[in-house]
């Protein structure tokens, strides 16, 4: 019998400075930063629905949030001061942001053999004191596979996929690994396969298979081009 059900959660967060937070002494990406000791928490509040159904073919679940973000933790122009050159900043709790999105997971059996997983996520951010997106907001993304599987043999082909992404922050412009034009979107097909034996295992990847040149939003370098693997696990 197929279980299903709605559920949603409420929940409130808090995030103490870190290490990272406070603020390297001394000249980083172009800029000269010196450390804040008087960070407070940034503080969080959480709300999600949505609706899941299970049966023996089908698995399903679809959800909603929004997290509501105050005291967030940002770099500051310290006016006026100049070090070696370079403009100096600091981090300040200033300000608020609110992220929003959806995400959606599906899986059928489609028959004794052969399965199917769709996945996706989409995610909003909008910085509210600064009226403007969120920096590093992923686009929409997500996964599908397509898998067969007989007695000891799987083999499964995969297509990883992404959005544009040119809804920016004026931080992702400035930043030489987004810039003004944002980041391209992108599709990946993968292919893997494996064999289970009573002493061995053995299995393989071919991964990036049309050699697309892409990057993940807000890496710095492109993801590596069509490769393979093979893996052989003898069990003693």
């Amino acid at each position: 019998n197929p279980n299903q059900c709605l559920f949603g959660s409420i929940t409130r967060g808090y995030r103490a400075p870190n290490i990272d937070d406070l603020g390297s002494l001394g000249i980083i990406d172009f800029r000269y930063e010196i450390p804040n000791y008087d960070l407070k928490p940034e503080q969080s509040n959480n709300f999600e629905i949505g609706y899941k159904y299970n049966s023996k073919k089908v698995n399903f679940a679809i959800s909603a949030f929004q997290m509501n973000l105050k005291d967030i933790i940002a770099r500051v122009l310290v006016e006026g001061q100049i070090i070696n050159g370079y403009k100096v900043y600091n981090k300040e709790n200033i300000e608020t942001s609110y992220i929003k999105g959806a995400e959606l997971n599906y899986a059928i059996k489609i028959d004794q053999n052969f399965d199917l997983q769709i996945n996706t996520t989409y995610t909003y951010g909008q910085n509210v004191t600064k009226n403007e997106p969120m920096r590093r907001i992923p686009p929409v993304f997500g996964q599908n596979r397509l898998a067969w599987h007989k007695k000891n043999i799987f083999l499964s082909m995969t297509h990883q996929f992404a959005g544009k992404q040119d809804r920016l922050a004026q931080d992702d412009i400035d930043d030489n690994r987004i810039g003004a034009n944002g980041t391209a979107g992108w599709q990946v097909f993968n292919f893997y396969g494996g064999y289970k034996a009573s002493y061995f295992n053995i299995n393989a990847g071919l991964q990036n298979l049309l050699n697309k040149d892409y990057r993940t939003h807000g890496s710095g370098i492109n993801a590596g081009g069509r490769s393979g693997w093979l893996s052989i696990a003898i069990k003693l």
